[in-house]
């Protein structure tokens, strides 16, 4: 049963559903995403004729899943990989109106960072294509999460349409003021539309 939001814009709790969908179940499908492109992995490599290296996605712990923005983790590498989840903006939804509720809904904003360091390069992955792998997999593994959770645990309606997405470039830097070990780092955006009902009074 879907809950009726009376005058409130449900921001915030719908974007706390969503952390809490993805600290429940996150990791899991990150190790299922993993599983599952061994094979693809080890395919690609025989036939461009190089030598296979497995491809490690790193789970996502509970204290680098942020409620709300948090752009201070760009210069926190010992943060990455991180995810945060945040609905900055909400609006009305007339299709949804009936004489008892308005329709409304939520943006739901989701930031993605990882990371791959020189030392986890071989001579047949680089950090930028590890990285690379590490993005797009961890973003695939939240879209299937939620797709498998559209109502957030009977919260809102389901949600009917898939986020846009769209990953960034791959940035190289060193920590420690340049003095450190190099690495690539990449993020990526997620946007839901969140539809729910709101009491009229």
């Amino acid at each position: 049963m879907t809950l009726l939001f009376e005058n409130t814009t449900s921001l915030e709790r719908v974007s706390r559903e969503v952390v809490l969908i993805l600290n429940d179940e996150l990791n899991d499908e990150i190790a299922v995403q993993e599983a599952a492109w061994a094979d693809l992995d080890a395919e690609f490599a025989t036939r461009m004729g190089r030598p296979y290296t497995a491809t490690t996605i790193e789970p996502i712990g509970s204290d680098d899943l942020y409620w709300g923005h948090r752009p201070s983790l760009l210069d926190a590498l010992e943060r990455f990989p991180n995810v945060s989840v945040m609905a900055f903006d909400g609006a009305a939804q007339a299709a949804l109106d009936t004489d008892q509720t308005w329709g409304f809904q939520d943006m739901v904003h989701i930031e993605v960072l990882v990371k791959a360091r020189e030392s986890d390069q071989t001579p047949e992955l680089s950090m930028e294509e590890l990285v690379n792998r590490r993005i797009q997999r961890t973003v695939d593994a939240i879209v299937t999460v939620l797709g498998r959770n559209r109502t957030l645990a009977g919260l809102v309606l389901p949600i009917e349409e898939p986020p846009s997405v769209v990953i960034q470039n791959v940035v190289i830097d060193r920590p420690n003021k340049g003095r450190g070990e190099r690495y690539a780092w990449q993020g990526a955006t997620l946007d839901y539309t969140v539809p729910l009902l709101m009491q009229t009074s």
